[in-house]
């Protein structure tokens, strides 16, 4: 009826379901026809073609009282032989690469558990692990899609083709409607985007997208799925804000950390510059200290010298002041003897017994005495 279509009840936001809700998932991919297309999607480049695809119980019930009990979003087996696990995880989680491997691993055990005459031929196990966050791990690749499977460290060559896993990263396909290549790229770029798409897109319009689009179409629910849809979309939501809040708790300490190293570093460095400028002050100082110093002393020593000079050149004068004032009287009292008695200068100076070395200079006195007497 009308009545029981959600148009009629809720105000519809979205116009399809969001496929990483559990909800979405499994509405998709609980459909033969969508799910065997997104495997030869995955499985294109190896030429491999999935025909048929036979769902499975979920639950791996423990085989001991102390295993666990697994559910898997989807298991199923492809063309009667080969067993698939597909498992969306939207919420992060540090140990989910090591609890594919357990998934993995539980599979292959229970192909042999209550088989007595069984010889380990086990058959082949994939798994597809989509994902809302990226693996933990130091070499992980930065791919949306990649494979882990069993090869020989030496050669690299393969070792079994039974145990494969493949990695669907969510996070790191970003590519727009326009941009897509391929039917797994399609895939991809539905499985994040659909629960946000306001129109249909023209991918819509081909086999077997037009099938999705009709299939997760929110308008064409009844309220009993509606509500059924809510509950697993609000789930979604609250590990959306779960994991948002822990990226802001991290990207904050990490800001802090950051701040904090900046601070100690500008302290550090403040410290370091302050006793290298102290040093290299202290040296420059000392430089400027011995320039100082210098002028100083050379304009005490030239104050000083000047004194001293004028000291000693006192004393000199004094003394030369004394000896030529000798020489003038000796020299006036030999005039004086030459000029009353009539004699010559050499009897004069023999008589008053004056030194050889004053003679000399007495005798240049009374030649200039001569000379200037002479020119007047």
């Amino acid at each position: 009826m009308a009545t029981n279509k959600i148009e009629n009840i809720y105000p519809i936001q979205s116009k399809y379901v969001d496929l990483r809700t559990d909800y979405g998932f499994k509405l998709v991919f609980g459909d033969s026809e969508l799910l065997i297309h997104f495997l030869n999607s995955l499985f294109e480049k190896d030429g491999k073609i999935i025909k048929s695809v036979k769902y499975l119980n979920k639950e791996i019930v423990k085989t001991h009282k102390q295993g666990r009990t697994i559910f898997y979003d989807i298991l199923c087996k492809i063309d009667g032989e080969e067993d698939i696990i597909i498992e969306m995880q939207h919420h992060s989680q540090e140990t989910f690469g090591e609890r594919a491997l357990y998934y993995m691993s539980s599979s292959i055990v229970a192909q042999g558990t209550n088989k007595t005459n069984w010889n380990y031929d086990i058959h082949p196990i994939y798994g597809i692990f989509i994902m809302d966050f990226h693996l933990s791990g130091q070499n992980v690749p930065k791919e949306a899609v990649y494979e882990v499977n069993l090869t020989y460290t030496s050669t690299k060559e393969l070792f079994s083709n039974k145990f494969r896993m493949f990695f669907i990263d969510l996070l790191y396909f970003n590519k727009t409607e326009d941009e897509l290549e391929t039917n797994l790229e399609c895939w991809i770029y539905n499985i994040k985007n659909m629960g946000n798409i306001s129109t249909t897109p023209k991918m819509a319009k081909k086999k077997p997208f037009a099938k999705l689009y009709s299939r997760a179409e929110i308008a064409k629910m009844t309220v009993s799925e509606y509500r059924e849809y809510q509950e697993t979309l609000n789930e979604y939501r609250t590990f959306y804000c779960i994991k948002e809040t822990q990226r802001h708790l991290k990207q904050k300490e990490r800001e802090e950390v950051f701040a904090e190293g900046i601070a100690k570093g500008k302290a550090e460095g403040k410290a370091e510059g302050i006793t290298e400028g102290i040093a290299k002050g202290k040296a420059e100082g000392i430089t400027e200290g011995i320039a100082m110093g210098k002028a100083e002393g050379k304009a005490e020593g030239i104050t000083e010298g000047i004194a001293m000079g004028k000291a000693e050149g006192k004393a000199e004068g004094i003394t030369e002041g004394i000896a030529k004032g000798k020489i003038e009287a000796q020299l006036a009292n030999i005039k004086s003897i030459m000029q009353n008695f009539s004699m010559d200068f050499e009897t004069v100076v023999k008589i008053l017994n004056i030194p050889e070395e004053q003679i000399q200079i007495l005798k240049e006195q009374i030649n200039n005495s001569n000379l200037n007497n002479d020119e007047e």
